[in-house]
């Protein structure tokens, strides 16, 4: 638990990834595997072959254990990519094998084992290969962010985050949030109002926001607070 909700999956991301979910089924399958079986099978007559029945589950429940949390780390987010006017929280799972084997080769860093990475996906200046990559994203492939290659440090367009970022204020209308806890909000900001802004931050189940600095988009926060585009605008 500590390793998915600390590390893989920090707050608010295993809510917008709908890791709790695969949690609670992994858990309820464990439990099946473990005591429930193992309620049905005990038995002291069975001599030692009831610790041959035990073994078999242990290693039924384990293999389950193994497999779901497999499943999970295949699907953290690993990567938290700005895309021209938002940022989306990519699947370590969707990420192009093809591309993070050209950057492994070229020296650069693969993906992080732990915690996200905060990068930016950039189309290429060449208009043929740009072209291409749109053409993937638009017949099913792998979109700009999940195509290594074309990953740089987010500080190189962090100028570009904080121009295209929407105003603070928005949030309080399309969350629906009162005063006070408008103002709660603000409170625990590093920033005043004004400075900061806000981009829709895309997951997988839900939506929600990242915070930046209107000087030099700096990120501030992640937030499962609704961007405004899922109320229609």
């Amino acid at each position: 638990m500590a390793l998915i909700f600390l590390a893989w999956y920090p707050a608010p991301l295993a809510k917008m990834m709908g890791v709790d979910q695969l949690l609670l089924i992994l858990i309820g399958v464990d439990v099946v595997l473990g005591p429930l079986m193992t309620t049905i099978l005990y038995d002291t007559s069975k001599g030692r072959w009831l610790y041959l029945d035990l073994a078999v589950i242990a290693i039924l429940q384990l293999g389950a254990l193994a497999y779901g949390l497999h499943s999970i780390y295949g699907g953290r987010p690993a990567l938290i990519a700005f895309n021209v006017d938002r940022f989306d929280a990519v699947q370590a799972s969707s990420m192009d094998a093809a591309g993070l084997a050209s950057v492994r080769e070229k020296g650069g860093a693969g993906l992080p084992l732990l915690k996200p990475r905060i990068v930016a996906a950039l189309l290429p200046s060449d208009p043929k290969e740009r072209e291409e990559v749109m053409f993937s994203s638009m017949s099913g492939g792998p979109d700009i962010t999940e195509l290594a290659q074309y990953h740089v440090p987010y500080e190189q367009a962090a100028g570009q985050a904080a121009s295209r970022a929407r105003p603070l204020s928005e949030l309080k209308i399309v969350n629906g949030l009162n005063d006070a806890a408008w103002e709660s909000l603000l409170k625990s900001l590093p920033l005043p109002e004004e400075r900061m802004g806000y981009l829709p931050l895309k997951g997988r189940e839900v939506d929600g926001i990242v915070i930046v600095a209107l000087q030099d988009g700096r990120i501030i926060r992640l937030s499962d607070l609704l961007p405004k585009w899922t109320q229609g605008g």
